[in-house]
């Protein structure tokens, strides 16, 4: 299933797991139609969990200058990330390009989702997209439709009305409007580290709002409503392929990409996390078939939205990423 048919499905039909927002009466439904509904809010949260938890700025990249090419496989983490055995069917779907997802425990009870991925693109390139949070809400044709019922934004992140970074991209907030349901936004702390590999990129949830200056005034009516999610934390973790993994000169490039996530959407869907299993089996492996697409089309991205500078400084850590690995194009 493609990330199209996900966002299609995620969209297309209203899901009652709250009151539904702005009524007062909940549809009669049988059980297995509102667990359905409830997979397709699941299936939102998570999708939105992909992008919009891992954040970073130019400025913040510019202020982290220290970009190390050098893998240091056991130099202290950030994020405690438990460890995964990968069978040989795991190690085969790595080696083809397709996803190997987890559902781990936690002790709050819920789940934590976690992803591996050899993605077909360098590092430097995949650092870019994921920590590039003045374009989360960016509006274009070109983007899918989403939002509630009554009002569609076509946003590079999906279900993203409003964001807003501050302190030199040390916080973000973000205001996520989704069918049916109230509203959920929410202030992340972030924290990267370049200096070897692996790099890493990782948010946890603040207790208060913050960077709330330069919000959208047009949004005011869906943050009035708005539920803060309980948690989000997590990290990102972004690697050359080991020797092992490389069997072409192409794999040279490539980057082995870790996605860790333990959120709570808050509100009253806790007790419904146990169908999140089958969340992660279906939009996991789309969130790796988004990277993918905007790494293709990331050189346009860059020439269009960032200055000539951000551009070239994107380029040259490229090219110096692939002097290091000794790839000659």
């Amino acid at each position: 299933m493609g990330i199209k048919q996900i966002i299609m499905t995620c969209t297309g039909v209203p899901q009652p797991l709250e009151t539904p927002y702005k009524m007062n009466t909940m549809p009669h439904r049988n059980a297995s139609f509102v667990s359905k509904h409830i997979l397709l809010f699941l299936c939102i949260f998570v999708l939105l969990t992909f992008p919009l938890l891992s954040f970073s700025t130019v400025e913040a990249d510019i202020a982290d200058s220290l970009i190390g090419f050098k893998v240091k496989p056991d130099r202290p983490l950030m994020q405690d990330i438990p460890e995964i055995s990968l069978n040989e069917a795991d190690l085969a779907l790595l080696s083809s390009g397709k996803p190997v997802t987890r559902l781990l425990d936690t002790p709050g009870g819920l789940k934590a989702s976690y992803m591996r991925i050899f993605l077909p693109f360098d590092p430097p390139t995949i650092w870019h997209i994921i920590t590039d949070i003045h374009h989360f809400s960016i509006v274009s044709p070109q983007y899918p439709k989403n939002g509630s019922l009554t009002n569609k934004r076509q946003t590079f992140m999906p279900y993203v009305f409003d964001s807003s970074a501050c302190e030199n991209g040390r916080y973000l907030y973000q205001l996520l409007v989704m069918p049916m349901i109230a509203p959920r936004h929410f202030t992340l702390k972030r924290s990267t580290n370049r200096i070897a590999f692996p790099w890493e990129s990782k948010w946890s949830q603040e207790p208060e709002m913050r960077c709330q200056d330069k919000l959208n005034p047009e949004m005011e009516k869906y943050r009035t409503e708005a539920i803060i999610t309980a948690k989000n934390e997590g990290s990102w973790r972004l690697s050359p392929l080991s020797k092992e993994f490389i069997k072409r000169k192409e794999d040279l490039i490539k980057t082995d990409c870790i996605y860790y996530v333990d959120s709570n959407p808050g509100g009253n869907l806790s007790s419904l996390m146990g169908i999140v299993n089958k969340v992660t089996e279906i939009v996991l492996p789309a969130l790796a078939e988004n990277l993918i697409f905007h790494a293709k089309q990331w050189d346009d991205h860059m020439r269009k939205h960032h200055t000539s500078r951000q551009y070239e400084e994107w380029k040259a850590q490229v090219t110096a990423y692939l002097s290091e690995r000794g790839y000659a194009p």
